[in-house]
């Protein structure tokens, strides 16, 4: 049961890496990717913005979302270990 909870949260992990590289090759098809920092310097510092506020909302967003997914894992852990604990004290009150 716990390792196919981790192969469908992990499958998830993937699903959404993918679906965030999608998004990402979208918007760097829409970048000036002809744009010559010699020959027209804003357009350049448009293009470096955009990147790197893409590059840092991918990040944030990986990080947010293995923080979640770590939350739940735990949560589920607990659970676990709980239900284990109340099996043990019911066995362990039952006459032989």
């Amino acid at each position: 049961m716990l390792i196919q909870l981790f192969k469908v949260k992990f499958g998830e992990i993937n699903r959404r890496i993918k679906a965030t590289e999608k998004e990402i090759d979208q918007v760097l098809k829409g970048l000036d990717h002809n744009a010559d920092p010699d020959t027209d310097p804003e357009a350049w510092l448009i293009l470096e913005e955009e990147v790197c506020s893409l590059a840092k909302w991918f990040t944030d967003m990986q990080v947010s979302d293995i923080i979640a997914d770590v939350h739940d894992l735990a949560h589920y852990t607990r659970l676990n270990y709980t239900a284990f604990q109340k099996i043990l004290v019911v066995i362990l009150s039952m006459p032989y």
